[in-house]
């Protein structure tokens, strides 16, 4: 064997083994990325009773959430919007009565004041009669104050015994006119008296009456308060509470299974 062909020899022999260390090599790494992978793919399979459990439990958390806010909405219905339906109505109802008795006690007042201006008419109208008739009785007797009786002749004297006859009859409806304006002043005396009466009762009434809805308006402001307010925070609280927890389970479950998927990804 010449030395050139054992030279080439060598040469090609030592290319051969470098080809065969560097396939050795990415062989190595080649196993070593699969062993890396397989571990992964190892870790993802040991992941999936996690991500079950956890998508099971997340599907029971959406369960529970729903079941939260149904129970707040049946309470908040039963606790706050019925019960603030039937005081609101209350509310109305008694306004309505408090209302409706200040203006029946108006009404009664306004009657009474109405027959008084009647009864003073009437009064006026008495004692315009009255002295019409009181004129008239002056301008009759006149004359028969300027005629002494003595002069007069029989007919005459029969006359006036008629004119006398017909004064006393005209004195006698004078006499009852005034006591029919004695008795009208009387009723309106008594009249005048119920009204006073009526009108301080009325004022006594007005004065209870709007102490009464003071009192109400109190009432429904701490009913708005304590059975509304108080109970809608109360019951809020109570469901953001219990969605809290339900989620701080969930998210308990969670970090784990994040960290295998993590690691898979990288």
């Amino acid at each position: 064997m010449s030395w050139e062909m054992y030279s080439s020899n060598t040469t090609f022999q030592a290319a051969s083994c470098k080809t065969i260390i560097a396939n050795l090599r990415e062989l190595a790494s080649a196993e070593d990325k699969h062993a890396k992978t397989y571990q992964k793919i190892q870790e993802a399979l040991q992941a999936i009773s996690y991500m079950y459990n956890w998508h099971s439990a997340m599907l029971q958390n959406a369960s529970e959430t729903a079941a939260i806010k149904r129970r707040f909405a049946s309470s908040l219905v039963s606790n706050v919007v019925l019960p603030l339906q039937d005081h609101v109505h209350n509310y109305r109802n008694q306004t309505r009565q408090v209302f409706y008795e200040m203006r029946s006690s108006y009404e009664v007042l306004a009657t009474r004041e109405r027959y008084i201006k009647a009864c003073k008419a009437a009064e006026a109208a008495i004692r315009a009669r009255n002295t019409a008739m009181d004129k008239l009785n002056d301008l009759e007797l006149q004359p028969k104050k300027a005629t002494p009786s003595s002069q007069l002749p029989p007919l005459a004297l029969l006359e006036a015994k008629k004119n006398v006859q017909g004064l006393d009859g005209l004195n006698q409806r004078i006499k009852a006119t005034l006591d029919e304006s004695v008795a009208a002043k009387e009723v309106y005396i008594q009249s005048d008296m119920t009204c006073r009466s009526d009108r301080s009762r009325h004022q006594n009434l007005i004065a209870e009456m709007l102490l009464k809805l003071e009192t109400m308006e109190i009432q429904r402001e701490e009913h708005l308060q304590n059975q509304v307010m108080f109970r809608v925070a109360s019951m809020y609280q109570d469901m953001v509470t219990c969605v809290a927890s339900s989620s701080k389970v969930l998210f308990d479950m969670s970090d784990p299974i994040f960290q295998v998927i993590i690691l898979f990804a990288f």
